[in-house]
């Protein structure tokens, strides 16, 4: 008896990553419950038989496309050790304007869509999303203005430092993901994300104010 041929590894993540790029598509155009396997497994290019090697059912598919997009979900901005207050303005406004770019673009949108769809048969997808995803964003902010602070170049106590970061990002996203999710047709009006990030970025240094007695560095 012939041994069965087993896929090489490499092999393997190109099946399950040509999966997941097709799924996506495709649940956003007909929705979850109107989705089958064999849908996706038609736009793959695959039969149902080889889409089952990789993901035993359609809740497994949605799973995977959310452990893989919490990887591109942090801001597209590297925080680095800060040297000044103007490099710490300057990045963290970057930082803003392109999160929330991001934020409000299809794929974290529709990655949202399906955690909350299948949220109640099975909440692991959106549990990913939030730790892996909401929470890592949070914690490298966090990081970034604990050094700056650390530093001298933001004038925020270090028990201060969590509040201003969460009131920071609170600020930045106000309605934007909310409008994107429930009014996906309605447009985001020009200058909305500057407005935002802008917002954000003088919430955060009103905590410099509220210490007692403190001396801020100079604004550039």
């Amino acid at each position: 008896m012939r041994p069965i041929a087993r896929m090489k590894p490499d092999r393997q993540t190109e099946r399950r990553q040509a999966i997941l790029a097709a799924a996506g598509p495709v649940f956003a155009r007909k929705g979850y419950e109107s989705t089958t396997t064999l849908d996706i497994a038609t736009a793959a290019g695959m039969s149902k038989r080889d889409l089952y090697a990789h993901f035993a059912s359609k809740d497994q598919i949605v799973a995977g496309l959310v452990t893989s997009g919490v990887e591109r979900f942090s801001a597209p901005v590297e925080f680095t050790a800060p040297h000044s207050r103007t490099e710490v303005l300057a990045v963290l406004a970057g930082f803003t304007r392109g999160f929330l770019t991001f934020l409000i673009s299809p794929e974290p949108v529709g990655l949202y869509r399906l955690a909350i769809t299948t949220a109640d048969r099975d909440p692991a997808p959106g549990r990913a999303l939030l730790t892996e995803g909401v929470d890592g964003t949070i914690q490298r902010i966090t990081a970034y203005v604990a050094a700056a602070a650390e530093a001298g170049h933001l004038a925020i106590a270090a028990g201060d430092v969590a509040p201003a970061v969460n009131a920071f990002l609170s600020t930045a996203i106000g309605r934007l993901q909310m409008e994107r999710l429930l009014t996906p047709a309605d447009l985001i009006a020009p200058g909305r994300i500057d407005a935002n990030a802008d917002a954000a970025l003088r919430v955060l240094l009103l905590f410099e104010q509220a210490q007692p007695g403190a001396i801020r560095p100079p604004s550039p």
